[in-house]
């Protein structure tokens, strides 16, 4: 489909504007690591338009539009203290329970009585670490870091999509007096698909890659635990193996049966069990923690949502800015926002059951 004229020009001009605020960012002396242009450098933005993109630079100007920018970062910086105190605490509950599993089973296999000094060590390892994690399990209960941060973050992803909805709604003639002057619905249409639709799906991209390590590692220690469990089930497969009940089987079935069972002991099988089981909650709960699974695949499933409203819807948005038509702007705008805005639900609700599973189950697991 060939492109406005109109169109071609936005697109060209909020294309180009990354470049400019860039170069603005380093005459000012800023550090290379920080030159990245974000959708929150809104004054850079309206200082680097150019005269035909005036009617866009205007709306950015407005005090309420550059007002908003402050109040998500206010919320942002709340939901990034919250989730490191959710994570800290959580992860803290997690791995103590786990060390004190082991030390009770290191009790419990070397049989080390408190009257020496190996065991007294182990007993004082475990007593240090059970009181720890109940303690992390019970500040998880009363500071609610979740909640904090599932609230903060609500309100940081609805001052995103408001900044944006605010500039997209902003009145047309804002400036379309200027001679030369790109139609401002054209524009701010631009200025959304790079500096939120584009954004967002690189965003949710990138974060989908981040979330594989740490899903591959939770995997990997569910699947050693669950290889633990099963090598605690053997001696009694063996039994049942060298069973008269068996007799009909092969006799190098019981004699390989009997044979194998030597070199798990029953008190080895037991200690087996219990580091298996221990390693399943360990995983379960990091796993809870980092919603590692759920957000990549959300998040890749966001990101190709993204994609997609960049192709045929966008190309109809074009067309609907260009004739003036505003509910078919309105229209595409709206599916977007419907979508970030549901994610960002789910999201939350997920949190809510992942911090519910945390408090139900470190004490239970810890105590174990």
């Amino acid at each position: 489909m060939t492109i406005d004229g109109n169109t071609a020009a936005a697109i060209a001009e909020i294309d180009g504007l990354k470049a400019k605020v860039l170069a603005l960012k380093t005459a000012r002396g800023v550090a290379e690591e920080q030159r990245r242009d974000s959708w929150r450098d809104i004054a850079d933005h309206a200082a680097a338009l150019s005269p035909a993109a005036q009617p866009l630079a205007r709306v950015l100007a407005k005090t309420e539009i550059v007002d908003a920018i402050k109040t998500y970062d206010i919320a942002s910086k709340a939901a990034q203290d919250a989730q490191k105190s959710h994570r800290g605490i959580g992860a803290r509950a997690a791995l103590l329970g786990f060390l004190a599993t082991m030390a009770s089973a290191a009790l419990l296999f070397l049989q080390w009585k408190s009257t020496t000094w190996e065991g007294w060590t182990l007993n004082l390892v475990h007593f240090v670490c059970l009181g720890a994690a109940l303690l992390s399990a019970g500040l998880l209960w009363l500071r609610k870091p979740s909640s904090e941060w599932a609230n903060a973050r609500a309100r940081s992803e609805h001052m995103r999509v408001a900044h944006f909805d605010a500039i997209l709604d902003a009145p047309d003639n804002a400036g379309s007096s200027l001679a030369g002057a790109l139609p401002f619905k054209v524009l701010a249409l631009e200025y959304v698909r790079v500096y939120l639709i584009e954004d967002q799906r690189d965003w949710h991209a990138k974060r989908s890659n981040d979330f594989l390590w740490p899903t591959l590692g939770n995997a990997m220690l569910r699947t050693f635990g669950m290889v633990l469990l099963l090598a605690a089930m053997a001696p009694a497969l063996f039994e049942l193996l060298m069973s008269p009940a068996l007799a009909s089987l092969p006799l190098a079935v019981s004699q390989w049966a009997a044979f194998l069972k030597t070199w798990i002991a029953a008190q080895q099988a037991a200690l087996l069990g219990v580091v298996g089981g221990a390693l399943q909650t360990l995983s379960t709960s990091l796993g809870t923690l980092s919603l590692s699974s759920r957000n990549r695949r959300s998040y890749q499933r966001i990101a190709h949502m993204l994609t997609h409203y960049l192709d045929p819807p966008l190309t109809e948005a074009r067309s609907a800015a260009v004739r003036g038509d505003e509910r078919g702007v309105d229209r595409y705008w709206w599916a977007i926002r419907t979508e970030l805005v549901a994610e960002n639900r789910a999201w939350s609700e997920a949190l809510g059951m992942s911090s519910a599973y945390l408090i139900d189950e470190l004490p239970k697991s810890a105590g174990a």
